[in-house]
């Protein structure tokens, strides 16, 4: 999944490339983005899936609405798969809330994750349903927004793993099992998701990037993507060669519980 995908970068770059290899995706479009300044097409929050493997069965989106009622221009997808092997269903979140830091700014993204609460139990059709929700929350850790959050889910990046290898760009055993873990509870997150340097802000490290899952279900995380220090980054920050984004990329595999012990 991405976030704040270009359109252009999805339709003429991504989803072509991915097809060959047995995906497909959707798209949802903001209504507005800075990237109109520079000319650019609005960005959006993307979602791609192995059709071999899971099966759509419902595709949702929301936009975000202030305390008035009015649109705002953040929002995302919710999604609803089956797994054709394991044959259970289960609902994929992708969403970008609200940026910029200040006390208006989060009461508006407090509202949002309210909204999109709200929206994931209709799709969810029954309160058993695994869910996982990603995105650019735009919130660190002792934010409120993090806080509602984590009364409904579990941050798998807030989860205590076995054990932490070093970060290697080039290789995929950077992934940490998390077979054996536990809830840390917030904040224990990455350092940092975003790491920049600015004119007029100087330089920023956050962690407002999350992957999200419900408890009381089947479906649980194996192992997730181990996080870059800022050592392996170099003193450039992001975007770099190595990074192309000024947001690192997260990742976690599931699997299915094989029985209420497991």
């Amino acid at each position: 999944m991405l976030t704040r995908a270009k359109s252009f970068r999805v339709g003429d770059c991504f989803l072509p490339e991915l097809k060959q290899h047995g995906y497909d995706g959707e798209f949802w479009q903001k209504s507005s983005s800075p990237t109109q300044r520079y000319k650019f097409p609005l960005d959006g929050c993307a979602l791609f899936y192995k059709t071999s493997r899971l099966q759509l069965l419902e595709s949702d989106t929301i936009r975000y609405e202030d305390s008035q009622g009015l649109k705002l221009h953040q929002g995302g997808q919710i999604c609803r798969f089956k797994d054709v092997d394991a044959k259970q269903d289960f609902v994929v979140v992708n969403t970008h809330l609200k940026a910029k830091s200040g006390a208006i700014n989060e009461k508006l993204r407090v509202l949002q994750i309210r909204q999109l609460l709200q929206r994931i139990n209709t799709v969810q059709k029954r309160s058993s349903t695994p869910t996982i929700l990603c995105g650019d929350l735009n919130a660190d850790p002792l934010s409120e927004t993090y806080s509602i959050l984590h009364e409904n889910f579990v941050s798998v990046y807030s989860l205590v793993c076995p054990c932490e290898p070093p970060h290697r760009a080039n290789e995929l055993d950077v992934l940490e099992f998390c077979d054996a873990v536990t809830d840390g509870g917030a904040p224990a997150e990455p350092l940092f998701t975003t790491w920049k340097f600015r004119s007029k802000e100087g330089e920023r490290q956050r962690t407002i990037d999350y992957i999200w899952f419900n408890t009381q279900n089947k479906l649980v995380p194996q192992r997730r993507w181990s996080t870059p220090s800022q050592t392996t980054i170099g003193p450039n920050a992001l975007p770099s060669a190595l990074y192309p984004s000024d947001h690192l990329p997260i990742m976690c595999e599931f699997r299915w519980k094989a029985s209420e012990s497991d």
